[in-house]
């Protein structure tokens, strides 16, 4: 059996990571935390297997300590204040601030 090429792998371990954060928001949209926080974990393990960079909007979805599901009200807060984005998860205590508005210089 060939091997796939590297790129190829990278592709679909992409591919894999945005079915897997799908999944964690569905499934916590129906209360179903648990499934969300596997697919969470799975997510991390490909993303670091492969060394693939989440884009933000996927960062935001769970806490970088204790990697599990930020769902609004209920495992994270979030808050905005001086053009900043405070997301608090409510599991570890971690708090992460995303500067808002902001144009990049160059």
């Amino acid at each position: 059996m060939k091997r796939i090429p590297k790129e190829d792998a990278k592709e679909l371990a992409e591919e894999r990571i945005e079915r897997l954060l799908e999944t964690a928001e569905t499934a916590a949209a129906d209360q179903d935390l648990e499934l969300a926080n596997t697919c969470i974990e799975k997510a991390w393990a490909i993303k670091l297997k492969f060394r693939i960079r989440m884009r933000p909007d996927q960062k935001k979805l769970f806490c970088k300590k204790c990697l599990r599901f930020l769902a609004d009200g209920k495992t994270g807060r979030f808050r905005t204040r001086d053009k900043k984005l405070t997301i608090t998860c409510l599991n570890c205590g971690y708090v992460s601030r995303v500067p808002m508005g902001q144009k990049k210089q160059g």
